[in-house]
């Protein structure tokens, strides 16, 4: 494959011209890394290596490799065995591109390396990628596939060739890295989608399965005469074009073949028009043989006819207009059209196979060149049937089975020609004005059609009044209402009306608001009492003196918008026969807004003399808040504690601990959270000890623990033996008796002093030397000779146990060790004489405690030789 040169400026095309080709670039030399030799002082050198981008990543030769610069190619190499390439030669400059080109199934591609140095090297690796392929073979789906010849692979919108008679096809060309869909398609089949995303130079094998589509046959007959229908069309308007088609025939049978799978409709459409048409959904899993039998409804014969010309005193027909039939009589009335004509050039109208019942018909101007918007002087109102403006007050037409109703006329106004109606109002009592009197035009059915008001100098004009009977009222608030009746066919002028003024209220005090102004709260205008009590008070509250929207209530709950403003209320009060009067309260303090999260604050720390407490105030919305504090003991608020920390002081001892924490927000009322006390405050021991161990540390032998000297004196102590760090079960006592499981361990004793009001100490002796085993047997030695000048006296012992056992002997002069006296015998000597003789026998061994045996004393040593 050639790669093409891109000449765009190199800003707008840094981009890879194949998906998923893989660039190290690198440059050497100059500035950039290391030193090279520079081939001339303004040009540098290109080079890089071409590799295979499947698996092996084997070096390729004969790789075509162009250096281009803007629309031209400025250089070319070609890869050795090695893969490599080298373009020397090349002007320093910033905007080249590298294109490199194979033969297929090698994907070329073009890269922009970084800039070109003077005197350097750059380096631009490139890995080419291969083309994938897909060789399926396509088959029928069911236990027994068959081969499917003919069949077309669509990918990226292109057909590829059709499969052979052994359902094989072949496609070439696919870039590997990114996923590739495939439909697959064959007459007589639904289609279905395959996915892959093919690796470099994969050939993807694959099998695809096709299913049938499926076959609908069934009878079509009249529900009215119990016969078949023929010649009725059977379509799936749901599937995809061509849609599949059939007919029935003479006895009303039909099959329709080529239905796809998923959900579809089957419709059966009576071509004479004479029946409904009727359709029915289905689930079709593909393959499928079902059977649908339809019953058509005959189409009613009842219809509605009349003629639509434009309202005045020479009526002319109108087309374009749509004739709506809605249903009458019905609660609450329905909004679906039954069914509907337009009028035609001569203004007649016929609504044909309408069902019998009772009907209202609407008439709805169209005309195909002007809109309501774009020409409102050249249309036509709406109207119900019988000149109504609204719906209920339509004559309602019935329709028998099968009768045509006709005469059912309509005269639209047109709004080019609409009459206008004005007047003069006069006010008695002479006002400052005679505006805001309220003119409305009222039909005999009770609906307003058209209404203003009058100018300051009592006129008014009601423009666009369609033709028709009125009661014309008016209407003011300070005065006594008047009406007349009046026929509107064309403009009317002097239509004039004069109203008295009506006495007012005696008392009117100025209303109150209670209730705090603070969003969530609710605030309730209070009248206070008027004279004469009005029959109805009206309210419009305010913020900062504007009407709040729909705010017309006696109460009125403040909201977000609210905040940071002034509410106040307007309240009038009416009564027949007495002009209305407005009174407005005084304005609220400014609105604020509740935090809506204040949880309960929480102490850490511990409750004892000298150490420190700190509170977390919680998650407190809508963040930030800005927190104050305030510590209190037993109660009482501890002068200048006013941070997150305290420090429990000995005048706190026995107090319980508590802090108020205040959330404050601009805009948010203010809100203080007293958290949970804390336990007592605990004292602290002016001076503690660590406990010794006194006693022999050898099993069966028991050691003491001597506590040491504390103040203030504890009341008790309690005590835990550990065995090599670990508290030996059962031994809580001062004292402590070794075991056989206490050997070669270590032992020390915890100590724990406790007294009211103070915090318990634990404290931890130094621990022992090894506990050692005790010989099992230690026999005491005897001494025998004769206790004379110059005689040899021998030590004589029994076995010591467990054997093993050394035995070291120490000869003693009334208890006196004799130097160098160290074997089992010892003779008697001068300096032996008038005193008596012992022997100890000391018993060692690992791991055990030795022990020393001394023998009886001889008698007093005679100096009497042996010989004698």
């Amino acid at each position: 494959m050639t790669a093409s040169f891109d000449a765009r400026p190199r800003h707008s095309r840094w981009r890879l011209a194949s998906t998923a080709i893989f660039v190290v670039i690198a440059v050497v030399g100059g500035v950039f890394m290391g030193a090279a030799p520079a081939e001339a002082s303004n040009l540098g050198t290109l080079t890089g290596t071409v590799r295979d981008g499947s698996s092996t990543g084997a070096p390729l030769a004969g790789v075509t490799v162009g250096v281009g610069r803007d629309s031209s190619r400025v250089a070319t190499a070609t890869t050795g065995s090695d893969g490599s390439y080298r373009i020397t030669g090349l002007a320093a400059d910033d905007d080249y591109y590298v294109v490199f080109t194979a033969a297929t199934p090698f994907i070329g591609g073009q890269i922009y390396p970084p800039a070109i140095v003077a005197g350097g090297v750059t380096v631009a690796d490139y890995v080419m990628l291969r083309y994938a392929s897909l060789v399926g073979t396509v088959v029928s789906a069911g236990p027994n596939p068959v081969p499917i010849s003919g069949a077309h692979v669509i990918a990226f919108g292109t057909a590829s060739p059709v499969s052979d008679s052994a359902g094989t096809l072949r496609l070439n060309n696919f870039s590997p890295g990114r996923l590739t869909e495939f439909t697959v398609s064959a007459s007589g089949y639904n289609p279905t989608v395959v996915r892959k995303t093919f690796s470099s130079g994969e050939t993807w094998t694959t099998t695809i399965s096709l299913t049938r589509l499926s076959i609908v046959t069934g009878t079509v007959t009249a529900e009215d005469t119990g016969l078949p229908l023929a010649d009725v069309a059977i379509t799936v308007p749901t599937a995809y074009y061509p849609y599949p088609v059939a007919r029935t025939d003479a006895a009303g049978r039909y099959t329709l073949a080529g239905v796809p799978a998923g959900t579809q409709t089957v419709q059966a459409e009576d071509t004479t028009g004479n029946y409904v048409t009727k359709s029915r959904a289905a689930q079709f899993v593909g393959g499928d043989s079902r059977v649908m039998d339809f019953t058509l409804t005959a189409e009613p014969k009842g219809r509605i006819a009349g003629l639509v010309t434009e309202a005045g005193a020479t009526p002319a027909p109108l087309r374009n207009v749509a004739a709506l039939l809605y249903r009458a009589g019905i609660t609450p009335p329905s909004s679906t059209v039954v069914a509907q004509a337009v009028s035609d050039s001569t203004g007649a109208y016929s609504i044909g196979r309408v069902p019998a019942g009772d009907y209202v018909v609407h008439y709805v101007y169209y005309d195909d060149d002007c809109d309501s918007e774009s020409c409102p002087d050249n249309r036509h109102l709406d109207e119900w049937y019988d000149n109504a403006f609204i719906r209920k007050e339509s004559t309602i037409i019935h329709v028998a089975e099968g009768q045509s109703v006709t005469g059912i006329d309509a005269a639209l106004d047109a709004t080019r020609s609409l009459p206008t109606v004005a007047g003069t109002v006069a006010l008695g009592g002479s006002p400052a004005t005679a505006a805001g009197t309220l003119v409305e035009f009222v039909t005999p059915g009770g609906t307003v059609t058209n209404s203003t008001t009058t100018l300051s100098d009592g006129t008014y004009s009601a423009a666009k009044v369609r033709t028709g009977t009125y009661a014309v009222r008016f209407t003011n608030p300070d005065y006594a209402s008047g009406s007349t009746t009046v026929t509107v066919t064309s403009s009317v002028t002097g239509l004039n009306a004069s109203l008295a003024r009506l006495p007012t209220f005696t008392e009117s005090p100025t209303p109150t608001i209670s209730g705090s102004a603070r969003v969530g709260q609710t605030l309730t205008a209070k009248t206070g009492s008027w004279s004469p009590v009005p029959a109805a008070f009206m309210y419009q509250w305010m913020r900062g003196g504007v009407k709040i929207s729909g705010a017309t209530g006696k109460t009125y709950a403040p909201v977000v918008a609210d905040v940071g403003q002034t509410l106040s209320v307007a309240v009038t009060a009416t009564k027949p026969e007495l002009s209305s009067l407005t009174k407005r309260s005084a304005s609220t303090p400014a609105v604020t807004r509740e935090l809506t999260a204040t949880p309960t604050p929480t102490i850490t720390g511990a409750a004892v003399v000298g150490s420190t407490l700190t509170v977390a105030p919680g998650s407190w919305e809508p963040a930030p808040v800005t927190f104050t504090y305030k510590w209190k003991s037993n109660g009482a608020v501890v002068y200048g504690a006013t941070s997150s920390t305290f420090t429990v002081r000995p005048a706190d001892a026995g107090h319980t601990i508590t802090v108020d924490v205040t959330g404050s927000k601009p805009g948010f009322v203010s809100v203080m959270r007293a958290s949970a006390p804390t336990a007592a405050v605990l004292s602290t021991f002016a001076t503690s000890a660590n406990p010794t161990i006194s006693g022999t540390v050898a099993v069966d032998l028991v050691l003491t623990a001597k506590t040491g000297t504390w103040s203030p004196s504890p009341t008790s102590f309690s005590f835990v033996w550990l065995r090599n760090g670990s508290p030996i079960s059962g031994a809580t006592t001062s004292s402590y008796r070794l075991t056989a499981a206490d050997s070669g361990a270590r032992i020390s004793v915890t100590v724990k002093a406790a007294k009211p009001g103070y915090l318990s100490v634990s404290r931890t002796s130094a621990p022992s030397s090894v506990v050692l085993l005790r010989l099992t047997s230690t026999p005491t030695p005897t001494v025998v000779g004769s206790a004379r000048l110059g005689s040899t006296l021998y030590a004589g012992t029994k076995a010591w146990a467990p054997a093993p056992v050394a035995l070291l002997f120490q000869w003693m002069r009334s208890g006196v060790a004799i130097s160098g006296a160290t074997g089992t015998q010892y003779t008697l000597t001068a300096a032996d004489v008038g005193k008596s003789i012992t022997v100890s026998v000391t018993g060692t061994r690992a791991s055990y405690l030795q022990a020393t045996r001394t023998s009886a004393a001889t008698p007093g040593v005679t100096s009497r030789p042996a010989s004698d």
